[in-house]
């Protein structure tokens, strides 16, 4: 059971961060054309279909790559949405925190529990490191969001690449 639990972990932290993007798209009213978590990826034609994605370690939230509203509300919604998924994966780095800093004396009779505690931790801390992240093949969020601040055609480069 507790192996059933360390290896859906990973893949729930992962969801929740892209979930982060999601929310943060539809609430600033930017359609998405491609959900990508891992094998799956949605994509978005008239409506929304479920495929096998060739890029089965990365995940990503694609916008609809055009300003249908004015350049800069696009640009703007589009960096507060790349913050938004680092900000979930930090909160549940807290609630992690102060779970094991309440139960702390009780998660040392189960170590199972602290286990999984200890291993929700180390995955949103190295999700948030992963945001940090440039190289070939991965562009973290949060580096993302500090170089589009004064080159937004950025924005538009990345997720054309991600088409």
């Amino acid at each position: 059971m507790t192996v059933f639990f360390l290896i859906i972990c990973l893949p729930l932290n992962i969801v929740f961060h892209e979930l982060g993007h999601v929310f943060c798209f539809i609430f600033m009213k930017i359609e998405m054309k491609k959900i990508c978590i891992g094998p799956l990826m949605f994509t978005k034609t008239d409506k929304w279909k479920l495929a096998y994605s060739k890029h089965n370690n990365k995940c990503y939230v694609v916008p609809k790559v055009k300003h249908n509203k004015n350049k800069e509300y696009y640009i703007n919604s589009i960096r507060k949405s790349l913050i938004f998924g680092p900000a979930v994966s930090f909160f549940f780095l807290c609630l992690y925190l102060v779970y094991l800093g309440i139960n702390y004396n009780l998660l040392l009779n189960n170590r199972i529990e602290m286990m999984l505690v200890l291993f929700n931790i180390a995955i949103n801390v190295s999700i948030l490191h992963g945001c940090f992240t440039y190289n070939k093949s991965s562009v973290g969020d949060i580096y993302l969001f500090i170089k589009s601040k004064n080159h937004e055609c950025i924005l538009d480069d990345y997720f054309y690449d991600l088409l």
